[in-house]
C-alpha cells in the first residue's frame, strides 16, 4: 500500500489536502476565511490547519502499513512498535470527520488553535476515527485549554452522548482524569479554578460519565472548587435543565462520597 499526501493551493483563500492511499484519493476542502483572507495570518492559519489534517491521514496510513506489515510477517515487522489500540473506522471514515471538523471548527471560531480547534469538533460531532488521530499526533492539545468549555475531554464529559469519546481520550491520556479547569460561573460573572471532570459531567447529568470518572477516581466526588462547589452541587443547581432523572445523578454521588 503506497501513500502520498500534500497540500493544495492552501492559503487565507482555502485550499485543498489530497492523500492518496490503498488505491483511492482523499480530498479534505478547506474554507477560504472569511475576513481578510490575503493577511498574513490568515494564510498561516489555514496552512497549520491543512498541516494538522495531513499529519492525521499519515499517521493512520503509517499504522495501517505497520499492521499490514506485521500481519503478513514481512522482515523486520517484529521489531514495529505498533500502538495495541482499536482503530475507529476505516480510513474513508477519517477523511469524512475531518472535513466536517473542519467546518465546525470554523463555525466555532476554534480554528484559530488548529490542534485543539479540530479535537474539540471532533468530541462534539462524536467523530472517534479523527478524534483518535488528532490526539496522536497532538497529545498536548488535550490538555491545552484552561476553560472548560474548551477543554475536549469537558466537552465529552457534558455532552450525554460523548461517553465514546471520553473513554477514547482517557484511554490515549489516562492523567486527564485528574485534570482541572477554569469555569465561569452560571449565576454571576465570577471565574473558578478547580472544576473537575466530574463537575462537568454533573453539570449536565451524563449519568455515563459519571459512573466512568467514579469508578476511575472516586476522590473526585469530593473535590471542591475554589469556590467550594462539590459536583454534588452541580445537580442541584441544574436539576431542572438535565435530561436524566436527577435522583440518579445524585444516587451515584451520593454514594461515591459515602465510599471516599
Amino acid at each position: 500500500m503506497n501513500c502520498q499526501g500534500w497540500m493544495r493551493n492552501v492559503d487565507g483563500h482555502g485550499g485543498q489536502v489530497v492523500f492518496s492511499f490503498g488505491g483511492q484519493v482523499y480530498t479534505v476542502q478547506l474554507p477560504p476565511v472569511g475576513h481578510d483572507p490575503d493577511s498574513t495570518l490568515a494564510r498561516t492559519l489555514v496552512r497549520e490547519e491543512a498541516t494538522t489534517v495531513l499529519q492525521c491521514f499519515s499517521a493512520r496510513a503509517a499504522l495501517e502499513l505497520q499492521r499490514a506489515l506485521v500481519a503478513i510477517g514481512a522482515a523486520g515487522a517484529a521489531r514495529l512498535d505498533v500502538p495495541p489500540m482499536q482503530l475507529h473506522g476505516s480510513f474513508a471514515d477519517l477523511a469524512q470527520q475531518l472535513q466536517e471538523c473542519v467546518h465546525s471548527a470554523r463555525a466555532e471560531g476554534e480554528w484559530l488553535e488548529s490542534s485543539t480547534g479540530l479535537l474539540n469538533a471532533a468530541v462534539r460531532l462524536g467523530h472517534l476515527s479523527a478524534a483518535q488521530q488528532l490526539m496522536r499526533i497532538d497529545l498536548e492539545a488535550a490538555f491545552s485549554q484552561p476553560a472548560a468549555a474548551n477543554h475536549p475531554a469537558h466537552l465529552a464529559a457534558m455532552q450525554p452522548d460523548g461517553i465514546a469519546a471520553l473513554k477514547l481520550l482517557l484511554a490515549a491520556a489516562p492523567e486527564l482524569v485528574h485534570s482541572t479547569c477554569q469555569h465561569a460561573h452560571s449565576m454571576s460573572i465570577d471565574v473558578f479554578d478547580g472544576w473537575t471532570l466530574l463537575h462537568s459531567a454533573a453539570s449536565s447529568g451524563n449519568i455515563d460519565a459519571i459512573r466512568l470518572l467514579l469508578q476511575l477516581a472516586p476522590q473526585l466526588a469530593n473535590t471542591s472548587t475554589s469556590a467550594n462547589e462539590f459536583p454534588l452541587h452541580q445537580t442541584a443547581t441544574r436539576s431542572l435543565q438535565l435530561e436524566v432523572p436527577t435522583h440518579l445523578v445524585w444516587q451515584v454521588l451520593a454514594l461515591s462520597l459515602a465510599n471516599v
